[in-house]
């Protein structure tokens, strides 16, 4: 009798577990889509990930994402929305028509539908494909964990990517180019920090990248005089303090790769911090910014 009473109740729960609706990663989109739409930012917010949350917190969406979709007029519309697979997340653009312009607005799902990203695209742009994969990423070989450069207002979101198998591991800080760029260093698709990230980290090296700060905090830098102490270096110096930090890492063997006037900054970042084991410099600039621009001036 009682091995009977625990089969009906085994049996009653899966009826109820399997009777729960569950959302796909589009229906998943157009929710968190229809709260900012709505100006539910609390709401939008609980949606987002971890990482996501520090950075767009409801006064951020409430001040500047609101106060943009505003700007765009009465909203008019919502289209049938496009859903792209890369990797684990899921990439759901939907066009929205407003009174005044037309925009697609992308929704960034992990596998667990939660908010990682989202973007506003100007509505005659092409729909963003999906990053593919490069064939030397080798995603059994490392792992991901986010992580937060800095504790005061100027805090930054990263990865870092940590290899499999016997610590320690030498790391590698990826430095951003000229522009806000997110750690990734995305255009559409290209994700060009990302792949250089994942493709060290199939081979043994731990790599950090993270968000840049005229990024995340565009407004407030455009309300100051800042240089490149405050674009670059300040936040290069602090990510590769927090990476020395890491157990897995040999803090030994910390290296700084900057890319264009990430290279360019790379010797007052060594400079600053002290204990860097090398420099890696891609398409840096090797003369002084004043010289560059004199010559681009020429040639154009």
């Amino acid at each position: 009798m009682r091995i009977q009473a625990v089969a009906f109740r085994a049996l009653l729960l899966s009826a109820l577990v399997l009777g729960q609706p569950t959302l796909d990663p589009t229906a998943a989109g157009r929710n968190a889509l229809d709260l900012l739409l709505a100006g539910k930012y609390a709401e939008f917010n609980a949606l987002l990930t971890d990482s996501a949350k520090g950075l767009l917190t409801s006064e951020f969406l409430r001040d500047r994402v609101g106060a943009e979709l505003k700007s765009f007029g009465t909203l008019g519309g919502v289209g049938e929305p496009v859903k792209v697979q890369e990797g684990k997340n899921s990439l759901i653009t939907f066009p929205v028509r407003f009174s005044e312009t037309s925009v697609n607005i992308q929704i960034t799902l992990n596998d667990s539908l939660q908010v990682a990203a989202f973007h506003l695209h100007p509505g005659n742009a092409p729909l963003p494909p999906g990053r593919e994969q490069p064939a030397y990423s080798k995603p059994d070989s490392f792992h991901a964990r986010e992580v937060t450069i800095g504790d005061d207002d100027w805090k930054l979101g990263g990865t870092l990517l940590v290899p499999a198998g016997k610590p320690p591991f030498p790391g590698v800080v990826l430095v951003h180019g000229p522009g806000p760029n997110d750690r990734d260093e995305s255009i559409y698709s290209n994700q060009v920090f990302r792949d250089l990230a994942e493709g060290l980290a199939s081979r043994g090296i731990a790599v950090l990248r993270y968000d840049k700060r005229t990024k995340v905090y565009g407004e407030r830098m455009s309300e100051i005089d800042f240089t490149l102490q405050q674009e670059t270096v300040e936040d290069a110096v602090r990510a590769a303090a927090l990476m020395r930090q890491q157990p897995e890492i040999d803090p030994d063997s910390i290296f700084v790769l900057g890319h264009s006037l990430g290279g360019y900054a790379s010797p007052r970042i060594a400079a600053q911090d002290g204990s860097l084991a090398g420099l890696i410099s891609v398409l840096g600039l090797s003369v002084g910014l004043r010289w560059t621009t004199r010559r681009w001036t020429a040639v154009g």
